[in-house]
């Protein structure tokens, strides 16, 4: 399978609706493996956006770290995170969901798994109450703050789909850390700034995953590298084994294509086999990366 994004004067990814709001609704449902193979869960939050009576209704699973991030990021608007209220919320073994939130056997499939509240083991409990509304107001002032922010919250939960060990030995899966990020997106942009700007470039990621080299960085990334370069025609090609994770590198990737120059042409194609692919794409006459 081929998906192909063109960016040029005419084609652009348009925005989701602008969300109104976001709160913590369950803690525990869905476990995750980390690459360090350490176990942990994630949290969810309802997310609705788009105005009434048309709006969206979201749940959406987020790691530890995604709440990490946004803490940081809304720090300087003067939002302290309650780092009490969020561990009281997510420690360990505690499986719960807020009912009051989560109405209707479609809204329940789409958190715990089930229809059927009567089947799902809840550990809800009455002095929870003040722990989730510290944390839905904090969750409300960041969106108010920054919006920016809440949306990167949001898209995180992308690149945390659920793993197991088997499938990482299957694949020789590996993860990037920030710092190795950081390294490669400074190398990058040295190298840039030496090309020639009429000179084509194409980047191969053959083990692209779900995109987390491309758009991860505390210092900026490759795809922030490759937008801000005065190279005006780019090609990034991501390969990977596993399909199931191709759907999210293509994401991950066209939330931070958003922003290209109306004079930039940047195209993105996302496969599953390299070997098919390697005859167009390693051709002579472009100059590979």
């Amino acid at each position: 399978g081929e998906i192909i994004i063109t960016f040029d004067r005419t084609s652009k990814i348009m925005s989701s609706s602008p969300v109104s709001s976001v709160t913590f609704v369950a803690s525990g449902y869905v476990p995750l493996i980390t690459h360090k193979g350490h176990r942990s869960t994630y949290t969810h939050v309802k997310c609705v956006a788009g105005p009434p009576p048309t709006e969206t209704v979201s749940y959406l699973k987020l790691g530890h770290r995604s709440w990490t991030m946004l803490s940081r990021d809304v720090r300087d608007a003067g939002v302290e995170f309650p780092k009490a209220a969020f561990k009281k919320l997510t420690e360990e073994g505690v499986r719960w969901f807020d009912a009051e939130s989560i109405k209707g056997a479609g809204d329940l499939e789409a958190v715990v798994g089930c229809d059927d509240s009567s089947a799902v083991i809840n550990g809800w409990e009455s002095r929870m109450k003040k722990s989730l509304r510290l944390l839905n107001a904090f969750l409300s002032s960041s969106l108010s703050v920054s919006p920016a922010s809440i949306d990167t919250f949001l898209s995180s939960q992308q690149t945390q789909t659920t793993l197991t060990v088997q499938t990482g030995l299957n694949y020789g899966q590996y993860f990037a850390s920030d710092s190795t990020c950081d390294a490669i997106t400074s190398l990058l942009s040295r190298y840039l700034s030496s090309r020639n700007p009429s000179q084509p470039l194409t980047l191969i990621e053959p083990s692209c995953g779900t995109g987390e080299l491309l758009t991860k960085g505390t210092q900026g990334n490759i795809i922030s590298a490759l937008l801000s370069c005065p190279l005006k025609n780019v090609s990034v090609k991501c390969v990977d084994l596993d399909t199931t994770v191709l759907p999210i590198c293509e994401e991950s990737v066209g939330k931070l294509l958003r922003g290209v120059d109306d004079d930039k042409i940047m195209t993105v194609e996302v496969r599953s086999e390299l070997v098919a692919c390697c005859s167009t794409w390693l051709n002579p006459a472009l100059r590979l990366l």
